[in-house]
């Protein structure tokens, strides 16, 4: 969700207060406003983590309104989402060039959020684990990395819980071949 500044500060505003039993909550708002995000969470002394939309699979260069990794680092956000749905269909991300913003999240000591996709054409021909082994296999690589359980059933209805579930078991299964 893209909010502009005033909603996504009242947003926070509303959040703050809830007690959420998921932890860590990590809150990934514009780059324009992770440095208002990241100075609110520090006066409330909250237990929510900031975390940035995306970023860049490079260090540095000519690359007009892309963020790199060390910006976001700079701005106070510990997590970064990668390869997010709508970034690989609006602005055609490829599995490499996910594999390269993994490395480069990483190379700044972010904690990258990888993103797998799934659609319902995949779920319906019972394909999920197979594409998302794919996804697994092409975006990580030869990266270690650690996979974190993700606490999504009391978010969503039941039958979306069921097939958050069954994607979980799967990258679980695959995520152990490249964990620490």
């Amino acid at each position: 969700m893209n909010k502009g500044d005033s909603d996504g500060l009242a947003l926070l505003e509303h959040i703050l207060p809830l007690e959420i039993n998921v932890q860590p909550l990590i809150i990934c708002p514009p780059a324009i406003i992770l440095r208002e995000i990241q100075a609110c969470l520090q006066s409330t002394e909250s237990p929510i983590f900031l975390g940035a939309q995306h970023c860049a699979a490079f260090a540095e260069g000519a690359y007009t309104g892309d963020i790199i990794a060390a910006m976001i680092k700079g701005a106070g956000a510990a997590y970064v989402l990668i390869g997010h749905s709508e970034r690989r269909l609006y602005h055609h991300k490829t599995l490499l060039l996910i594999h390269e913003k993994l490395k480069m999240a990483l190379s700044e000591g972010l904690r990258p959020i990888l993103c797998v996709r799934e659609n319902k054409k995949d779920r319906e021909a019972v394909m999920t684990c197979v594409v998302l082994k794919k996804d697994l296999e092409n975006c990580i690589g030869s990266l270690k990395i650690q996979t974190m359980p993700m606490s999504i059933c009391g978010l969503l209805e039941r039958s979306r819980c069921l097939r958050g579930q069954k994607s979980l078991q799967c990258i679980t299964l695959y995520g152990k071949k490249w964990g620490k």
